[in-house]
């Protein structure tokens, strides 16, 4: 009984300092989230009369992912570029470089953004790792007060 109370407080530490690292990464998360929008909304004002191109809306169909976030059968989380989905899907479709979009060239904002933007997708699989972690350590401790709760009766 006392090893099941000692390894269920050692569970709890180990889930808090998880959560704790969890909460980190939500902070990096929002930390790009609002430099990739700064950083669009700064672009957008540069262009002047031209910033109907960055409006998200105008932009059509057109535009690519250049990269995917992908969940196997394990439950692991990885970023898939767009050209190795391709491969493997032989999709064949045009892609939309938003330096070169249209005659104009867009400000370099703009790649800050878009920069900005791919560290948040990097940042999205991490929270996503540990987001998974953190329910497989909740269902060990789960599993242990059930545990805990049977020896008691």
């Amino acid at each position: 009984m006392q090893d099941l109370h000692q390894n269920l407080d050692q569970e709890l530490l180990v889930c808090f300092q998880q959560y704790s690292s969890l909460e980190e990464i939500r902070k990096e998360l929002f930390k790009n989230l609002n430099s990739g929008l700064y950083y669009l909304s700064q672009a957008r004002f540069q262009m002047g009369r031209r910033s109907h191109i960055l409006n998200p809306l105008s932009l059509g169909n057109d535009l690519v992912a250049s990269q995917r976030i992908k969940i196997n059968q394990e439950e692991q989380i990885s970023l898939q570029d767009q050209e190795e989905l391709e491969n493997q899907e032989k999709i064949t479709s045009p892609k939309m470089i938003l330096s070169r979009f249209g005659s104009t060239r867009t400000p370099r904002s703009l790649n800050n953004s878009q920069k900005s933007f791919q560290e948040t997708l990097k940042v999205i699989v991490k929270l996503g790792e540990k987001q998974i972690e953190l329910d497989k350590q909740i269902k060990r401790i789960n599993s242990l007060k059930k545990k805990i709760v049977k020896e008691k009766k």
